[in-house]
């Protein structure tokens, strides 16, 4: 019994020796290893899916990105995200809504296995087009108002649409005009996030962000989706829950 627990104590012993020499040798490696494991990736392209699941009055969005994890500072990664949408409107009006959006992402990644955290700041800059509204006032003199339009009238005034209770007394008609406008504003925000990645490299991702426009017009086109996530508002607020990708 005696034998065996000196025996014991001896491989012990040379189990801390060896331990204590890997540690003297190369301490911050062996901390690096164990405290923050090296990013499983150095590129990544990914879809949005969500966005156009999304749209709202048969709109057409495509969103995307490219993700490059630095080498050189360890769990950061830069990513460019954009965004590309289409909106007709479904009147006589042929009014209409475009946008684009270039995000610029830099993130802090926590990662182990298959599970990826992220949580960083952005930069949007956003290009928007479309149809904007106004009440304007036009002669129509005498006749009906289907026939009191002339030629300089619509050319003057864009597309105008009248109903019959438009007229006033003095044989005016408050009607609505639509002219074609632009703006591009600029924004920063904050965003977290959340990737599973499997062996293939192919990987499912999730995400918030949350910020607002500092410069640019905002709620002025007719065809712009409505509430807090449209790009036409001053806020920024995307809430992704269907990314797919691949990482290489």
């Amino acid at each position: 019994m005696q034998r065996f627990i000196v025996v014991i104590a001896g491989v012990l012993c040379l189990g801390q020796g060896a331990l204590a020499d890997v540690v003297d040798q190369a301490p911050s490696d062996v901390l690096a290893a164990t405290l923050r494991p090296a990013l499983p990736l150095s590129n990544a392209l990914e879809l949005n899916l969500t966005r156009q699941m999304l749209a709202q009055n048969s709109g057409r969005v495509f969103s995307g990105g490219v993700i490059h994890a630095s080498r050189q500072f360890a769990q950061t990664e830069v990513a460019v995200n954009f965004s590309v949408s289409q909106y007709r409107a479904l009147t006589a009006q042929s009014t209409y809504y475009d946008a684009a959006t270039v995000d610029i992402h830099a993130r802090r990644v926590w990662a182990r296995a298959a599970h990826h955290f992220y949580v960083g700041g952005l930069l949007r800059g956003a290009y928007e087009r479309g149809s904007i509204a106004e009440v304007v006032t036009v002669p129509l003199g005498s006749g009906t108002v289907a026939n009191s339009l002339s030629t300089r009238d619509i050319t003057q005034y864009g597309r105008i649409h009248i109903s019959g209770d438009q007229l006033n007394s003095a044989g005016n008609a408050r009607v609505t005009r639509y002219t074609a406008a632009r703006t591009a504003k600029l924004g920063v925000g904050v965003g977290v996030g959340y990737r599973y990645v499997a062996k293939s490299g192919l990987f499912w991702g999730s995400g918030v962000n949350f910020g607002r426009y500092l410069s640019g017009d905002n709620g002025k086109f007719v065809d712009a989706p409505k509430g807090i996530a449209s790009d036409d508002q001053i806020s920024i607020v995307d809430v992704d829950f269907l990314k797919l990708g691949y990482l290489f």
